[in-house]
């Protein structure tokens, strides 16, 4: 069983929670808001519950005014650099939650999609693997074959050495080794 209450944590540890909208790291500067939850446009910017400053649900139009806001500054500051860019913010309960929906919806059957007998596999090598997905996407962790078939094997400490990304912090690179190898060791 999948405890998405670790799952959440991990990815916070690792994502942030940022109640405000920002730009993410990537190149395109996508906007993002939560725990890593990239928001595509406008339009599904005010379909989420925002909250102006004074605690009342903000309209439509003030969630894309502060889509619009956030996107007019340069992609890949700080998170906090873009906290007074609309004074918009969600409540910490729903970036949980879309984490949560998204864990649900998303990755974990990406995952089940990617790596045979998923649902099976040792708690700590489920956590390292959902954060590589959430970091990397389906479509990018799908082209680390060496890491599925050592995940086929079992073998964790194959999985360990094969779960680098060139992408990430070395901090979470370590991470997400060291779930492997607890994996292997035979924890959790």
């Amino acid at each position: 069983m999948t405890d998405l209450n670790q799952l959440l944590e991990d990815l916070i540890r690792h994502e942030g929670l940022f109640p405000h909208g920002y730009r993410d790291s990537t190149d395109h500067g996508w906007f993002t808001v939560g725990v890593g939850n990239m928001v595509p446009s406008d339009a599904a910017c005010a379909q989420l519950p925002w909250l102006r400053p004074d605690g009342r649900q903000a309209s439509p139009a003030e969630a894309r005014a502060c889509y619009a806001a956030v996107m007019a500054m340069p992609p890949a500051l700080v998170a906090h650099s873009y906290a007074k860019a609309s004074g918009l913010r969600l409540s910490d309960d729903v970036c949980r939650d879309l984490c949560i929906s998204r864990l649900q919806r998303e990755f974990l059957p990406g995952l089940r999609r990617l790596f045979v007998g998923f649902d099976a596999y040792p708690a700590p090598a489920v956590r390292a693997l959902v954060d590589m997905i959430y970091n990397l996407g389906e479509g990018t962790l799908s082209g680390f074959p060496n890491l599925r078939a050592a995940c086929a094997r079992g073998a964790w400490k194959r999985a360990a050495v094969e779960s680098h990304r060139s992408t990430c912090r070395p901090s979470r690179n370590d991470w997400t080794r060291d779930r492997f190898l607890e994996a292997a060791a035979g924890a959790g």
